[in-house]
């Protein structure tokens, strides 16, 4: 299943980008540069980051039966308002 649903967090400066990438490798999910995507327990997320702009636009590729779309969004906000205090300003 692709859901394709996006989140984008405005202001996420390259320190706090910097901070998330370690945190998401903290956990095994390897993320280099600013856009590319990974996979985990099925579920398939894509990112890319825009320094200029400062916009972090994350997006579901594919979920899972354990791991629905809203699922991971809600725990990528969780992620983002924690590590940056940024809360999604779109979703789609």
């Amino acid at each position: 299943m692709a859901p394709s649903t996006s989140q984008v967090f405005q202001g996420v400066t390259l320190a706090e980008y910097g901070v998330l990438c370690q945190k998401a490798q903290a956990v095994g999910i390897a993320i280099s540069g600013p856009s590319g995507q990974a996979s985990k327990f099925g579920v398939q997320v894509g990112w890319s980051y825009e320094a200029a702009t400062g916009n972090l636009t994350v997006t579901v590729l594919k979920d899972s039966f354990l791991m629905r779309a809203p699922a991971v969004q809600a725990r990528i906000a969780a992620l983002m308002l924690e590590a940056t205090g940024i809360e999604a300003s779109e979703c789609s």
